[in-house]
């Protein structure tokens, strides 16, 4: 690998970025070693789906504090599918300063580093990476933005004038931007070249030190409070919430879209993404309805480079969901 440094304090592989074509897919995924297992199989299953519309694919790692083995394995996943590859390797006390809330790590900030670091790229596709991809990305890559800076699909879970108005008491005296709904901020469509011209990262990040412990879903609340006027908001078929087959939403409005929409699906279901606390590679989630095939999904990912290192890793996963069952843990 060629590492260059900058003076952001990390350090970036910087082998593939001058010959990027415009016809590359740019997928991007963020996180720390506590999700990279759960990364391979959004990464694999985009790929996949990406390969059998013949697009190529360049994928995006911005890792905070990844350890080095993490980051080789999905390497070699990648390189495996013939697509692009950079990670972009983050000092681990990056975000110290800004709060942490609830399970979600402080890596969920570094997707405002985007546009700075992908400095040659003029779109790109964000997955959290508790998604899983279920047919070609190309079509969102593709989709008009129409003058926006962002897309992204409603957030169903949340209710959309309730949350609005928390998010005007814990943000007094800022111009807030906020759109006509909620959005989920799991999947994002993003213009890098306008969140470069309008220095939309370091806003954020600037305005989450202000106000970051006051926001419930600290990224995702700042890019609704500030950006929600210049988002698009995408049909559902691209952001399928699993919460949405096992909780009613809150809002009823939301909820009556989301029923209307299974009912009579506008489009193939693109990216499922697990949100919530509990996730399908968690023994907490021994009888969720995606168990069975997460668990397929994560096998052929080439994350275990053997069957039988699978295998242990799920006989692991049993016994540890038995234990909290019998220890009368919720599973």
């Amino acid at each position: 690998m060629v590492f260059g440094a900058s003076a952001a304090g990390l350090a970036v592989d910087l082998g593939e970025v001058g010959g990027l074509s415009n016809a590359t897919v740019h997928l991007a995924f963020a996180g720390d070693t506590g999700v990279a297992m759960p990364m391979a199989v959004a990464i694999d299953t985009a790929l996949r789906r990406l390969a059998t519309a013949g697009r190529s694919a360049h994928i995006h790692l911005l890792a905070l504090g990844f350890e080095a083995e993490a980051e080789a394995r999905l390497r070699r996943l990648v390189e495996g599918h013939g697509a692009g590859w950079t990670a972009y390797l983050i000092e681990p006390d990056r975000f110290d300063h800004l709060a942490q809330v609830g399970h979600v790590s402080r890596a969920t900030y570094l997707r405002f580093l985007l546009p700075e670091l992908l400095a040659d790229v003029e779109r790109v596709v964000y997955l959290d990476a508790d998604t899983l991809v279920q047919a070609d990305l190309s079509e969102l890559y593709d989709y008009p933005l129409d003058g926006c800076c962002l897309a992204a699909v409603p957030d169903a879970a949340s209710a959309d004038e309730g949350h609005f108005s928390r998010l005007r008491e814990c943000l007094p005296g800022e111009p807030l931007a906020l759109g006509p709904r909620m959005f989920n901020a799991g999947v994002l469509l993003i213009d890098l070249s306008a969140w470069r011209a309008e220095a939309w990262g370091p806003q954020m990040l600037e305005r989450l030190v202000r106000w970051g412990a006051g926001l419930a879903y600290t990224d995702q609340d700042a890019l609704n409070a500030f950006m929600g006027s210049v988002c698009r908001l995408l049909p559902l078929h691209y952001n399928v919430m699993s919460l949405w087959r096992t909780h009613r939403p809150r809002n009823s409005d939301e909820a009556d879209r989301v029923a209307a929409w299974m009912a009579d699906p506008e489009g193939a279901e693109v990216v499922w993404h697990f949100a919530g606390r509990t996730k399908p590679w968690n023994p907490q989630s021994l009888r969720s309805p995606f168990r069975g095939l997460y668990h397929r999904a994560l096998r052929d990912s080439g994350w275990f480079q053997t069957r039988a290192a699978f295998e242990r890793w799920r006989l692991g996963w049993y016994t540890r969901a038995g234990r909290r069952v019998f220890s009368g843990g919720r599973a």
